[in-house]
């Protein structure tokens, strides 16, 4: 095959420009490069590679744009440089398409997008353009440039002889419209939960597990994956302490770890459950494969990577939190050994939220907390001296106000890990859920919903959205 590079020079910028000026001498370096000189005791090899391929295609920043309502009742929007690089694109070799299976949400704009391409065997990666006047033109592909996505685009890698070169067609999908209206499907109940004082909910393993105090005694309830009705854990033991914090539970989805004034037990199937020892803590926040969270009687950030087990002060966060209520944190695997961790808590009507990126890779240098913000704005009044959840669900970072009395909006959306949020519209209660001051309790499951237990009458909604990509049922 015969290699032709038309070159095309009107209206183009000149960072374009020059890109296409030298891409016949990128090739040849490439060339060069890939024909490797290895000496060895005086001899030397020469080694050629005569083919190449993408082997790996992911997204950078891309900018997302969020239209909000500001303190003073008006329309304001704001954009927003989000990370998709954990956003997963498969390669289709024999079609050569390049593509990725979950859309990017809605806002992203797609025009100026940042990607990384990998090709094997040291291939050139070269971008396919049409010119004015329609004819082919090849640019040399960088990571620092920004990539119109918004239709499909050719990308083009040839092997370090520079005479053929294999073709791919990227495309770069995101959903069709914002979906901003909460739906909600009515689950299997149970009226024995109703009764449950400081209700906890967690997923484990397809179903759900309910935690509470009823005449002092802890009462846990599991609705299996599937099943019509709960089923109630015939576990004994498990006092709650007077003055203690109202019982907590998390999951890692395999495992559920539940906290009864200070002790910790964990349960595979949420109808038996083994104490991990005594522990003292006050709250446990979320559970992971690696690690575990939560609150000391003190105030402060506890972490566990045994099981729940012992637990230590983590020295990465700076700050104390309250007991009872006012602190929720949510976790995400990100993907290639990372954690997406958020954490709201306050005292008062002042509420603070810090984040981090954790690493379970034993190499990797430990992340710190950071405090995104301790100002109330960023999240809406509907916040501010109320009982609330944060979970990933939906297609995003959720936070929830679970005082069902309340008439505002009461979920809101974070689209960029909880720097900032916007209130999602028609954000309210399910129709027929009790409004009282026993709100209600809520958890995220494996497959983007949010599910919402009643506190007073044992009733059990989850999210569908309707029409949107992220619907799995």
């Amino acid at each position: 095959m015969d290699f032709c590079l038309i070159l095309h020079t009107k209206h183009i910028n000149e960072k374009t420009e020059m890109q296409r000026k030298w891409l016949p001498a990128a090739l040849a370096a490439a060339a060069v490069l890939a024909a490797s000189c290895l000496e060895d005791n005086g001899g030397s090899d020469v080694v050629i590679y005569d083919d190449t391929a993408v082997t790996s295609f992911s997204l950078g920043t891309v900018n997302t744009v969020a239209h909000v309502v500001n303190s003073e009742g008006k329309d304001s929007s704001y954009v927003s440089a989000v990370d998709f690089s954990n956003v997963k694109f498969s390669i289709d070799q024999a079609a050569r398409t390049i593509y990725n299976t979950d859309s990017l949400p809605a806002n992203a704009d797609l025009s100026k997008a940042l990607c990384n391409i990998t090709a094997k065997n040291g291939g050139t990666v070269v971008r396919a353009l049409k010119s004015v006047g329609g004819g082919d033109s090849l640019v040399y592909f960088q990571n620092t440039d920004t990539v119109d996505f918004t239709s499909p685009v050719e990308i083009r890698v040839y092997h370090p002889q520079a005479n053929e070169y294999r073709a791919y067609t990227v495309r770069v999908s995101k959903h069709a419209e914002a979906a901003e209206d909460i739906k909600y499907s009515e689950q299997p109940g149970e009226t024995s939960l109703g009764g449950l004082q400081g209700m906890a909910v967690a997923f484990l393993d397809g179903g759900i597990v309910a935690a509470g105090v009823k005449g002092g005694d802890v009462e846990v309830w599991r609705l299996a994956a599937g099943a019509s009705s709960w089923e109630k854990s015939p576990a004994t033991g498990m006092a709650q302490t007077a003055g203690a914090a109202a019982p907590t539970i998390a999951s890692d989805g395999e495992t559920a770890y539940l906290c009864v004034s200070g002790k910790v037990y964990k349960s595979a199937d949420g109808l038996s459950w083994q104490p991990t020892g005594n522990q003292g803590i006050g709250e446990i926040l979320a559970a992971m494969p690696h690690a575990a969270y939560g609150i000391g009687p003190d105030g402060s950030l506890l972490k566990s990577e045994d099981g729940c087990a012992t637990w230590h002060k983590d020295g990465t966060f700076q700050g104390k939190l309250p007991t009872g209520g006012k602190t929720s944190m949510a976790a995400r695997n990100a993907g290639g050994g990372a954690w997406h961790i958020v954490l709201v808590g306050g005292t008062g009507g002042n509420l603070s939220i810090w984040g981090k990126v954790e690493e379970t890779d034993p190499l990797a240098k430990e992340s710190k907390w950071t405090l995104y913000s301790t100002e109330n704005e960023h999240l809406p009044d509907t916040f501010q001296g109320t009982r609330f959840g944060i979970a990933w669900a939906w297609g995003g970072l959720l936070a929830v106000a679970t005082d069902a009395q309340l008439g505002g909006a009461v979920v809101c959306k974070s689209p960029d890990r909880g720097l900032t949020w916007q209130a999602v519209d028609n954000g309210k209660l399910p129709e027929g859920i009790v409004s009282a001051s026993g709100g209600f309790a809520i958890c995220p499951d494996g497959a983007g919903h949010l599910w919402m237990v009643d506190r007073l009458a044992g009733r059990v909604w989850k999210t569908i959205e309707a029409g949107c990509a992220w619907e799995h049922d």
